[in-house]
């Protein structure tokens, strides 16, 4: 604001400043929570949502291929039941980061809910998401987790569907169908949503 004499002169100013720094840190923790699976840290229902509803756009105006693959963990509901939820809370995290790891930079992984993820695999034909999902099966199935003196083996059904432009298309349908495809097969697989 100016600081003026008697006759209307402007000789000054006061200027106010406010630190807003904990302010924006406040909402970019809000964001991170509003878009991220509180106990992986990887994107949730919602952020997935998102990014599916681009995947079909541009599916549809691009004519790019991408594949969603849904992850169901098998023998996961003992290990929370006998050992407790911190220990299915740190098996999850376990998982998550097998999941990362064996897909490529630019794949989204999410979970999606309970001992559910998935995995948008961006430009990615076919044969190459079976690899990728059959790479987070094996993954899945090697991780050794011990929990106050006792061991547990997981596994992981993978079922897999191609993206399409088409609104009237459920890809996250086909594959969670898919999903129980490969745990009635046999558990530990992966199977591909008929087209």
């Amino acid at each position: 604001a100016p600081v003026r004499t008697q006759d209307g002169r402007v000789i000054g100013a006061v200027l106010v400043f406010k630190d807003v720094t904990d302010t924006q840190e406040q909402k970019r923790r809000l964001a991170h929570s509003a878009n991220h699976d509180a106990l992986t840290g990887l994107p949730n229902r919602f952020a997935f949502g998102r990014a599916l509803a681009e995947a079909q756009r541009l599916v549809g105006t691009e004519q790019r291929s991408h594949a969603l693959c849904f992850i169901d963990l098998d023998r996961f509901k003992p290990v929370n039941d006998s050992a407790g939820h911190a220990a299915g809370v740190a098996l999850l995290q376990k998982v998550a980061q097998a999941s990362r790891r064996n897909c490529r930079s630019n794949d989204f992984a999410a979970r999606i809910g309970g001992d559910e993820f998935v995995l948008l695999l961006a430009d990615c034909p076919l044969a190459k998401a079976h690899r990728v999902a059959s790479k987070v099966v094996e993954a899945v199935a090697g991780i050794d987790f011990a929990w106050n003196g006792a061991s547990y083996r997981i596994g992981a059904s993978v079922g897999i569907a191609m993206v399409s432009g088409d609104p009237e298309c459920d890809p996250l349908a086909a594959a969670d169908a898919a999903c129980y495809s490969a745990k009635a097969a046999g558990r530990g697989r992966v199977c591909v949503a008929a087209a």
